[in-house]
Formats: C-alpha cells, sequence, structure tokens
C-alpha cells in the first residue's frame, strides 16, 4: 500500500496523489464510504456529448 501527503490548499484539504495512480480529465467524484474516500473520474454529461453532436451537418 501506498502513501500520500495530504496538505492544505486555501481552505481546502488536498491530497498529492502518487504518480502512478494519476487519473485521466480534471475531475473526480469523491464519496465517502465508511471511513474512505473513494475517488473515480468523472463521467461526461449527456450534454457535452449533445453539444458535440450538433456540430455535425446533414451532409
Amino acid at each position: 500500500m501506498k502513501t500520500a501527503k495530504i496538505f492544505r490548499s486555501g481552505n481546502s484539504q488536498a491530497v498529492r496523489i502518487p504518480k502512478e495512480f494519476q487519473m485521466e480529465g480534471e475531475e473526480v467524484e469523491i464519496q465517502r464510504r465508511g471511513a474512505a474516500l473513494v475517488l473515480r473520474p468523472r463521467k461526461k454529461s449527456w450534454s457535452s456529448l449533445i453539444e458535440s453532436l450538433q456540430r455535425f451537418t446533414d451532409d
């Protein structure tokens, strides 16, 4: 098991995640499960897909 450093960032608490646990994207979902915190990549919403599809023409 790896350990990570906890530090303050403004009024928030942050965790420095080791390189081998690097995640894709810019945001994560966070959930508390008992004494554990679970992080997972935030799924893109349907609205971003719909916006992308609207760029296509009927051609």
